[in-house]
């Protein structure tokens, strides 16, 4: 499909834009999901193994997790961190 766009005449830009990320849009949404329940996998271990003493055994995913709990300008904050 690429070779055929570019005997059409059509620039990289287009081939990117119209057929390469239509063709890949599958595969990146995939990815998105496999990417989100990943994280929230490793966020549920963290919570669960490794505990949320704050000051001993508190990580920054629990640091924005308590502040989203308490006050959303400190897990705003810390996102940055």
């Amino acid at each position: 499909m690429i070779e055929a766009a570019y005997t059409d005449g059509a620039s990289e830009h287009v081939i990117f834009r119209l057929v390469m990320i239509p063709l890949a849009s599958r595969a990146m949404l995939n990815g998105l999901i496999l990417c989100w329940a990943r994280a929230f996998g490793e966020f549920g271990a963290t919570i669960i193994f490794a505990g949320n003493l704050e000051g001993r055994t508190q990580t920054m995913p629990l640091v924005i997790f308590n502040g989203f709990e308490t006050n959303l300008g400190v897990a705003l904050a810390s996102r940055w961190c």
